[in-house]
């Protein structure tokens, strides 16, 4: 069912998309699965509203589920919803084990809306939680390599690790 619905709406038949995934959902409506996939059909389809729903209920259900939060809180950064995908993100970072996946969007949802501080916590704690936190943040946005402050945190972090793994 969902590589059905899938399959349709990357050939944009948002109507057969939607409507299998509806399919499965009333054939499946626990599976984590098939909910994630659904939402994220709907997304893609213009239904917004039945998106966010369905992510609701399925980190209300599955709140371990990380796919689930990260695939609601792109949801919520293709739509621009910066707020609320920051709101979010401080939740998943609180009940999920992947901080580096939630920061990187942090840096991001700072970076489009020009919170500046925020970008820059955000940048630090991702260059924190892994070793290619730098990486991430690059491969994510690659316009964070044309923010002068971005590119300065990163060389210094580097620098101070350098210096660190030399003693």
């Amino acid at each position: 069912w969902v590589a059905l619905a899938t399959c349709y709406a990357s050939m944009n038949d948002n109507d057969n998309a939607c409507d299998v995934a509806e399919r499965a959902l009333r054939k499946f409506p626990q599976s984590a699965h098939v909910m994630v996939s659904a939402a994220v059909i709907f997304g893609e389809c213009n239904r917004h509203d039945e998106a966010r729903t369905l992510f609701e209920e399925l980190i209300s259900l599955y709140p371990e589920y990380l796919l689930a939060w990260v695939a609601y809180v792109d949801f919520l950064l293709s739509t621009e919803a910066y707020d609320d995908a920051i709101e979010l993100i401080s939740h998943g970072l609180t009940e999920t084990d992947c901080a580096v996946v939630f920061h990187v969007r942090l840096a991001y949802c700072c970076y489009r809306t020009g919170r500046r501080n925020g970008l820059f916590d955000a940048v630090r704690a991702c260059l924190h939680d892994c070793d290619d936190g730098a990486q991430q943040l690059l491969d994510y946005y690659p316009a964070f390599a044309a923010d002068i402050d971005v590119m300065n945190i990163i060389t210094s972090f580097e620098n101070e690790k350098k210096q660190t793994n030399e003693k």
